[in-house]
């Protein structure tokens, strides 16, 4: 079983193999920069599908998390300096430019309204972490996205 971090890596990996000379951030660049590949001047953050709940056996398509602070209570990946944010679905990649992306977010949540558990639009923040984080439906990440990737067949 891979942990998050494979996935992750997995994701960035397939994703980078579409892009011409796709340089890869340094560990230290995808801390505290937040992205993951440049290639013709273009930064990416690439987004993994997750499972909804731990216990889940799959990870979901339908729902995306966007992290408002990370674990360490700093401003998260929808602050850093990716230019696109890169979502997984089953069968496409979804391109979204992190300042489109960032204005949604802040005007579809409002500050202080708290969810216990993950919701839609309403921000969440795990027990005992500092980080903040909020759930988008895919089907609004496509009505902001610049560009839609189909994925060869062979990674679906």
């Amino acid at each position: 079983m891979e942990n998050c971090y494979e996935v992750g890596q997995s994701a960035e990996q397939r994703f980078a193999q579409l892009l011409n000379n796709p340089k890869f951030s340094t560990p230290e660049e995808d801390m505290a920069q937040h992205w993951d590949v440049e290639a013709d001047g273009k930064r990416y953050d690439v987004k993994a599908m997750k499972k909804w709940r731990r216990e889940n056996p799959e990870p979901t398509d339908r729902m995306h998390f966007v992290e408002t602070r990370n674990v360490h209570g700093k401003l998260g990946w929808l602050y850093g300096e990716a230019d696109y944010i890169v979502f997984e679905t089953r069968r496409y990649w979804i391109v979204v430019n992190r300042r489109t992306l960032m204005a949604f977010i802040e005007g579809a949540t409002e500050k202080n309204e708290r969810s216990s558990e993950p919701a839609v639009y309403k921000l969440y923040q795990r027990t005992g972490r500092k980080d903040e984080m909020t759930v988008v439906p895919t089907v609004d990440l496509l009505a902001i996205s610049e560009a839609t990737i189909k994925k060869p067949n062979k990674y679906e």
